[in-house]
Order: C-alpha cells, then structure tokens, then sequence
C-alpha cells in the first residue's frame, strides 16, 4: 500500500544504474500496477508502441524511462508488426487509445538489403525516395489522425561487411544505403517526429552485440535485452525532450572530482591535473569535456566544501586546468550542507531543481542528495577518473534534437548574471539597477526560421508559460502562416551579453477582441520588465486597430506560479474565478503605458 515509497524506491534504483536486465522487466511490472492503481492523470502518459519486431522489450524500456522521471504510462502495444496497418487506418486501434506519444521501432530487417545489385546510381536514387516516400505517407497518417509527438528509431545500420571497405565506398551496399537513408529521413521528417538514435547504441556496445541473431530468429527480438538498460537511458532523453523534461545544469564538486586530491590539504602543486600523470591527464580530459557542454548551453555550476579563496586558485592559477571561473554561472564553495546549497543554485538561476544534474564523489553526500532532493540526478563519480567522460556522455542527460545559436547565448546568458549581480549590489535601488543594464529589445513577426528556437521554449519553458500547451513545430508554424493568428517574437540583449530570442506571445484577434492564447518567457530574463514593454506593444496595437479589449485565460500548473497575479499587474480584471480568469484588459485612448527599463527598442 506504500505506493508513493514504491515509485521513489524505484525511481532512485533506475537512475543509479544498478539493476539488471532481468530487473528491468520486474521494475516495468510493478510501474505497470502503479500506473493502474494511480488515482491522478497529472503524471500518467499514454503511449502507443509500434514495431516490426517484438516490442515487449520496448514496452518495458518505455515504462522504465518513464518511472526513472517519476512518471507512469498506460501503453498500446500494438500487434507484431502491423506498425503499417495501425498507422495507415484511421479506425485503427492505435487511434482508439488516442496516445500522447506514439513509439516507432523500426529496424534494419525492415531494409531491403538484398536489392538488385549492382545498381546504377538512379536506381539506388530511386530505391532511397521509395522508402522515403513510404515514411512520408506514414507521418501525413499520424498527423492527421493523432497530430502528437512520435518517437522514431533510426535505422541501424546493418553488420554484414561482405567485401568489407569495398562497400563503404559503393552507394547501393547495405551499410551505404542505410546510412543514406537515416540522412534521408532527418532531412525530410515533420517537426513533430523526433529520433532515437538507436545506430550509435549498436555502434557503442558492438553491433554483433546488439543483434543476437539466435533471439532474432527464435522470438524476432529486435535487440539483445541484455541492453535494456542501455536502451532505456536513451529512451528516457528522448522522453524527456518531448515532454520539455531536459536537464539544463550540471553542478560539480571540486576535490577528486574535477582534479585528484584535496586542494586544501596537497595545495596547488599537489593536485593530480594535466598530462603529468595517467590520473591528472583524465582529470583534465573530464573538465574539458565539461568546458564543450557549457559552449553547447548547458549551465555549470559550483558545489563544494571549500574555502573559496583556495578553490578558485585551480582555476586561476593552475596551468592545467581548462575551465575558468567565468565559466561557471554560479560558484558555491562553502561549508553549509550540500542539499541546502543546491536548493539555493536552482532558486538564484530561477530553473526548476529536478533540472539539476549533481557530480559528486563523495557516496555520503550523493545519498544525501538522493534522499532530500530525489528530483536532482544525482552521479557519483568514483573510481578511475579516466571513465568521467563516458559515464557521464552515455546517460544522455542533456540530449536534444536539435541544436541552434540560441542554446550559446542561453549558457552566456546565465554567466553573465554573476556580472550583472555585482552591478545590483552597487546600485542604490533596483530602478538604478536595471536602468545600468542598459537593456535593448528588439519586437518582431515570428518567422518559421525562428522554429526550432519557440520549439525549444515550448519544450523547456514551464515557469513564465501561460497555458503550457506543448505545442508541436507543425502547430507553431501554422499560427505563423495563419491570417488569424498573431505570433511576436522577442529577443534582449544588455551590456553583458546578447541573451537572444526570450520570448514569444500569440494571440488572435476576433469579435473586436485581442485573446492572448499563449505567452513564453525564459527564466533568464524575469523581473526586468521585459513583460511590460510586451504588454505596451500589445496595447499600442489595440489601440491602433481601434480595438477595445484584451483578453487571456491562464491555465495553472505546478510550475508556473509566477504568473498568478500577473494580469492583475497588467492592469487586467478577472471576469471569471482567479487565477484561471478570464483576464479582461479594457483598452482606452490615451491610456499610459506601464513603467519598464528597456530604454532602446524597435519594432520590425
């Protein structure tokens, strides 16, 4: 009867990486009797599995993923393989269950490796836009019928070597073709189908490895389930990513995580870090490896019992060490209790704490952390330092599908708060504060080349978000497009750094009404009165089109209580029950606009 202690218990021994492949059909049942005795939908998903090989194991990676997150799942799985038929008919099954995200695992059986061969470059040509083709018809099906996210696994690419390099170099060989098509597919898929690169899992663990023909033939396994735990943490990152669960930090420990040795106690030169030693080589090896996640917009941060003056000596001082201090957004080298300082890390970078990731090697203070704050995953990075990179790497915590300019300023943006907060504390009053920033915006039409920046907003935004509605690239673009529809982006920049596109609000205009439907802001950028110069601009446009009232309904979650008495602030009346609303604003000529500190903006 201890369910909640059951889900908890579980979820800690998912993400420590202890169970065994056997274990994990035993954990993916007992989150199936969770899922069926839960008595909220807040935290249970429905998802639809589909295949052309057994996918029981899929079944159980998927509810395994899903407890690791502290989630549950009801799950379709649909008949071996009929992956066809259930997309293709509307009065299929698979729409009957009406899933909120549907799973393709599809594998390198599916190819027709055994083609006509030798085959001229147009027929190769030709044979790829066929299987091209089959998948477009496939996705137009699950957008029209279902229009939810899918998770798709990329081809594998066949282990066959025949003539060995020979076929590296010709286009119509199975490993040619299937790497082609995988190119093919990405290059052609709807923003709505995101990849599970299950190819770099086979690659990684060995592709005779990942196939055990025996099971192939005997049970049309698709995979060797002994790589169930494999396979889950990249199912969980792809999850997470639809779900707009990424992780956007990384908090290090100091001593014998970052270098060997106690900085305190061995001193500078004491301290294993650089090419010296095996040990100090991998030490390095892992803090350069941490210096390309922040480049790519992951935050760093500090966490450590230390003297501070002695602990950033390493990163000011030590020859070896590739990390600075301005890499880091937030620095805290104290002697209070780890978990307190954590609380404070995710409060003063305003992101939710089950966004943190925590690196520690000590196994007391990693249990401590687990047992308060079980949302942070926790790793503890003990034995050989010359496995860091690949621990770490392999558990795809901060895996996403696309990549973009904004994810650099977002990790510039972040570092240039501990700036920007040394300016607050010599200014004489917040006003003086954020008139010194010197900040400038820029107010624009979305345009579909800022899709995949409002796609990442709409995934990982959960505090500044109006109704969280999850939308795909396919419904952001078509309110871009639509003559009914107005979609404002919004990019800031101060005297420290470009922060890029911050912001975006949407809204139709109907029956003399403007009626926001949707309104993103990054936790970046909250209270500078970015949302009163939006609002100005909103209003000038009423009043422009002789427009008399504004109006929003604003659906609350367990994150974004920040905007609770926000419309009130605006100026905004509640016609309905507060906070949902309606929020009703009454446009009047002459109105004054709300006081904001953006002093240079424009308006394209």
């Amino acid at each position: 009867g201890e369910f909640d202690s059951v889900r908890s218990s579980l979820r800690l021994l998912i993400r420590s990486g202890m169970l065994s492949p056997a274990q994990y059909g035993i954990t993916s049942d007992y989150a199936n009797e969770l899922a069926q005795r839960s008595e909220t939908s807040d935290d249970l998903l429905r998802i639809a599995v589909v295949g052309n090989n057994t996918t029981q194991p899929i079944v159980t990676a998927t509810r395994c993923a899903l407890l690791s997150e502290g989630m549950l799942a009801h799950i379709y799985e649909a008949p071996f393989d009929t992956y066809r038929q259930e997309i293709l008919s509307p009065n299929s099954d698979l729409y009957t269950f009406k899933p909120d995200i549907v799973v393709i695992a599809v594998d390198f059986s599916e190819l027709d490796i055994h083609l006509d061969i030798p085959m001229s470059r147009q027929a190769t040509e030709n044979a790829l836009e066929a299987m091209a083709d089959h998948w477009r018809k496939l996705w137009e099906a699950l957008e029209l019928h279902l229009g939810k996210p899918v998770l798709q696994h990329r081809c594998e690419i066949p282990e066959e070597e025949f003539l060995g390099i020979a076929e590296r170099r010709t286009r119509w060989s199975p490993p040619r073709f299937a790497e082609s098509l995988n190119d093919r597919l990405a290059s052609i898929a709807p923003n709505f189908v995101k990849w599970i690169d299950v190819d770099r899992l086979a690659a990684r663990v060995g592709r005779q490895n990942w196939h055990d023909m025996r099971l192939y033939y005997h049970g049309k396994f698709g995979f060797s389930p002994r790589f169930l735990p494999e396979y889950t943490v990249l199912l969980a990152a792809a999850l997470r990513g639809t779900l707009g669960r990424t992780m956007k930090a990384l908090i290090l420990d100091l001593d014998n995580t970052l270098w060997g040795g106690v900085i305190g106690d061995d001193g500078l030169d004491g301290i294993q870090l650089g090419p010296d030693t095996p040990q100090g080589e991998a030490y390095q090896s892992f803090c350069r490896y941490i210096k390309a996640l922040g480049r790519r917009g992951v935050i760093l941060g500090i966490c450590s019992k230390n003297e501070f003056s002695i602990a950033t000596e390493v990163f000011d001082k030590h020859p070896h060490m590739p990390l600075k201090l301005n890499d880091f957004a937030v620095v805290y080298c104290n002697w209070k209790d780890k978990a307190a300082n954590l609380v404070e890390i995710s409060r003063e970078l305003n992101i939710d704490i089950s966004t943190l990731v925590f690196v520690d090697d000590n196994p007391a203070e990693c249990e401590l952390i687990r047992q308060l704050l079980p949302e942070i995953f926790t790793i503890k990075a003990d034995g050989d330092p010359a496995f860091f990179v690949r621990n770490l790497d392999h558990l795809h915590l901060f895996d996403s599908q696309v990549y973009s300019d904004e994810d650099i300023k977002r990790s510039e943006s972040y570092q240039s708060k501990a700036k920007s907060k040394d300016l607050q504390a010599k200014a004489p009053d917040l006003d003086s504060y954020l008139q010194s920033l010197g900040m400038k915006a820029k107010i624009k039409f979305a345009e579909p080349s800022e899709l995949v920046r409002l796609s990442q907003m709409e995934m990982k935004t959960n505090q500044f978000n109006l109704a969280t509605r999850r939308l795909s690239d396919v419904e952001l673009g078509g309110m871009i497009q639509s003559e009914d529809n107005v979609v404002l982006s919004v990019h800031l920049s101060d005297c420290f750094t470009e922060h890029g596109l911050v912001s975006y609000v949407a809204f139709a205009i109907a029956n003399n009404k403007i009626i926001i439907t949707d309104w993103l802001m990054s936790c970046r950028v909250f209270s500078r009165t970015l949302e009163n110069l939006i609002f100005n601009y909103v209003v000038r446009l009423a009043v422009k089109r002789k427009i008399k009232i504004i109006e929003t309904t604003f659906i609350p979650t367990s994150k974004n209580k920040v905007m609770e008495n926000m419309f009130e602030k605006l100026g905004f009346i509640c016609i309905g029950k507060a906070p949902e609303g309606p929020w009703q604003y009454e446009v009047r000529p002459g109105i004054k606009p709300l006081p904001c500190f953006i002093s240079d903006f424009y308006i394209e």
